[in-house]
């Protein structure tokens, strides 16, 4: 199976994380804006995709899951999730320069 996430910059990265059949839990950590995918397997193996070819400094910005057998969560397919463009600022606006940052402190 195939998913795409994203950089910061809204640059696709396809990863292939093998047969969902295997996978137990699929989430995706967001760092500095780019998507990192963790895949957690049945046999207990993890694997680790970065979206990012550039990044220089981490700021932790949260995770969510996609999947996750246990707990009933597959939004692998659903829409919303595979047309996302709002988990980093510069996806929302386009461009630092149009976003409204006098509320950020």
């Amino acid at each position: 199976m195939k998913i795409k996430i994203l950089d910061y910059r809204n640059r696709p990265t396809e990863v292939d994380v093998g047969e969902l059949k295997d996978i137990e839990k699929i989430f995706v950590e967001v760092g500095t804006g780019d998507e990192i995918l963790n895949v957690v397997h049945k046999d207990g193996t993890t694997a680790r995709f970065d979206s990012s070819k550039d990044r220089t400094r981490y700021f932790y910005d949260g995770w969510y899951d996609v999947y996750d057998e246990k707990r009933g969560i597959n939004i692998i397919n659903d829409p919303e999730w595979l047309n996302r463009t709002h988990y980093s600022y510069l996806r929302e606006y386009g461009d630092t320069s149009e976003a409204d940052m006098s509320d950020w402190w």
